[in-house]
């Protein structure tokens, strides 16, 4: 039983029964199990974040991150096809959280919107602005 936040004086269960499932089968010899799961958030709302969602979740023996990205871009692949006629082709694209905070300044971007962050480093170098001088000479990207 956990407290609710959001509404004091009220409780929630979290069953922990499928976690057992989950490891008889792969205990039996399944190296993979998925399950589809409803999920409700207990918390303050954010204009990025909805209060339910589904998602799915992954157990597999001795996956490696490459592994787990090929079967997730399949299953969303098959889901697309199946569920909307869209054929979204994987394998998709790529990148580091430290490349998508670089180059777009967040590490959820929008792909489709072009503007990436441009260092201007190297034009300002020669200023006479202190503030900018101190900061570039201290090496700050």
């Amino acid at each position: 039983m956990v407290p609710s936040r959001l509404s004091q004086g009220l409780w929630y269960a979290l069953p922990q029964s499928p976690q057992l499932f989950k490891q008889i089968l792969m205990v039996g010899g399944l190296d993979r199990y998925f399950q589809v799961a409803r999920c409700f958030r207990d918390e303050d709302l954010r204009a990025d974040r909805q209060p339910e969602f589904t998602q799915i979740d992954i157990e597999m023996s001795f996956a490696e991150e490459r592994d787990i990205i090929s079967v997730v871009e399949k299953l969303v692949d098959v889901a697309f096809k199946e569920g909307l006629g869209v054929d979204v082709r994987p394998p998709f694209t790529h990148m580091t959280y430290a490349e998508a905070r670089s180059r777009f300044g967040s590490d959820k971007p929008d792909l489709r919107a072009p503007e990436e962050i441009q260092a201007l480093t190297s034009i300002f170098y020669s200023t006479q602005f202190e503030r900018m001088k101190t900061v570039i000479q201290a090496g700050v990207p």
